[in-house]
């Protein structure tokens, strides 16, 4: 088990929109990820996160997901202070979430 992990709040320059692989490479295996306000997480490929902490926005659609099978690990997500979870994926594509014993 981890022990108090860090917190990383992910960071984008130019528009308010953030890709998957840019929020692991930002957040990495050890730390709680938090998406913040204004901000936007494409979920455009697999992420596995220790935690993910959503003040912003993260928008799972058909158009951002990038593959047939596509999922989020995480020990928790938490969406808090008006974020918002967009998950609408309708195509023939599968979205996983998958909650684990970090």
């Amino acid at each position: 088990f981890l022990t108090d992990p860090e917190d990383v709040e992910v960071t984008v320059t130019g528009s308010g929109t953030v890709s998957a692989a840019s929020v692991a490479d930002q957040c990495g295996s050890k730390a709680r990820c938090i998406i913040p306000s204004g901000l936007t997480l494409r979920m455009d490929s697999s992420l596995n996160l220790v935690a993910l902490i959503v003040r912003g926005r993260v928008e799972w659609t058909g158009a951002t997901q990038n593959s047939e099978h596509q999922w989020l690990c995480a020990g928790y997500v938490a969406v808090e202070e008006n974020g918002e979870f967009f998950l609408d994926v309708q195509s023939a594509a599968v979205a996983w979430i998958f909650i684990k014993d970090n």
